[in-house]
């Protein structure tokens, strides 16, 4: 199974930051293809990849041709190779590539379409926006919260505990 996180109106979208949800799940994903990130607008994300479906060298983020839809991805979409002929889209072995086309291609409606367990983070680079989506069934979790108006998302909720601040004195 695949780690992935996400920040949503992030201050600071340093990819170190986002390593650090990353590292405390790091036993998601194979060693190889730990801290893969992406970051725009106040939007990161970052996956660690268990190679399932594709080719070792398709890593994590996965982007639409025009790489204005970016994806991480936890799970298997089983219809993928389906989907990507009936709306006449470059064909690819990975789910997840096809997952971001898809849903450049069909937007968000994609979603009544899609057979298989997952839970993903779509950010839309043009339009600005991101959502955080899990699969019909809640199968593949994803975990939330919210800090200071910034939303942090993970496939494991061990990987949203904040450490204390250095030097920070204790409410009163």
């Amino acid at each position: 199974m695949c780690g992935i996180v996400g920040r949503f109106n992030a201050k600071n979208t340093n990819s170190k930051d986002i390593t650090k949800f990353l590292e405390k799940i790091s036993h998601r994903g194979a060693p190889e293809l730990q801290n893969e990130t992406y970051s725009q607008n106040g939007w990161i994300v970052g996956a660690n990849r268990l190679n399932i479906t594709s080719e070792l060298d398709e890593s994590q983020p996965y982007y639409s041709s025009n790489k204005n839809s970016i994806v991480v991805l936890n799970g298997e979409i089983y219809n993928f190779k389906y989907l990507l002929g009936k709306y006449a889209l470059e064909d690819t072995s990975c789910d997840g590539t096809a997952l971001a086309r898809l849903l450049e291609s069909e937007g968000i409606t994609i979603l009544n379409e899609l057979d298989g367990i997952f839970a993903f983070i779509w950010v839309n680079s043009k339009e600005d926006f991101a959502y955080a989506i899990i699969d019909h069934m809640g199968i593949k979790p994803l975990y939330y919260t919210k800090k200071n108006n910034e939303f942090i998302f993970a496939s494991e909720i061990k990987a949203l505990s904040f450490e204390p601040l250095a030097n920070s004195n204790p409410p009163k």
